[in-house]
């Protein structure tokens, strides 16, 4: 829904008269989520039958990555080697769990880890970029936009009302 709302924000400027800009993270936000309907739409669900795989067991191999390096992001060939699948197949089963596509888990996992971060109640971080670049996010601004599209709020708001 927020995406539509950038969207329709976009509507509101034109460039000339028929062309638009949206901005670039919700332009590529855009493309991802159209690439993952299309994936879901073309690759039948039988295929991880076919394949006799079970897509929990590919997705915990893979998520196991994820909690060894936060840290640093990773590459789809990284959790395809973490699982012993190819991308395709990771797709499939990461849709087939959680209705996504693994990046896209990725990305809300950390936004909702660095909530989780600047909420603590043990002590609060320095800077919200802090707990960005803790968490490999290395893009100030696009790290705030997401949180704000995810959250419904800016980090520093977040952290303002600790």
């Amino acid at each position: 829904m927020r995406m539509l709302e950038a969207i329709a924000a976009s509507l509101d400027a034109p460039l000339s008269p028929g062309k638009f800009a949206l901005d670039a993270v919700v332009e590529n936000d855009l493309f991802a989520e159209v690439a993952d309907l299309i994936m879901a739409k073309t690759i039948e669900k039988s295929a991880l039958s076919k394949l006799n795989l079970d897509p929990l067991r590919v997705v915990r191999a893979a998520e196991s990555l994820f909690e060894d390096r936060l840290v640093n992001p990773m590459s789809i060939g990284d959790l395809c080697k973490a699982a012993g699948v190819g991308a395709t197949t990771l797709n499939l089963c990461f849709n087939e769990i959680y209705g996504t596509s693994p990046m896209s888990y990725l990305h809300a996992k950390r936004i909702t880890q660095a909530r989780s971060i600047i909420l603590a109640a043990e002590s609060a971080p320095r800077s919200v970029k802090d707990v960005a670049l803790s968490l490999g996010f290395t893009h100030s601004g696009r790290f705030a936009e997401r949180y704000r599209r995810f959250f419904g709020e800016y980090p520093s708001e977040t952290l303002n009302k600790r």
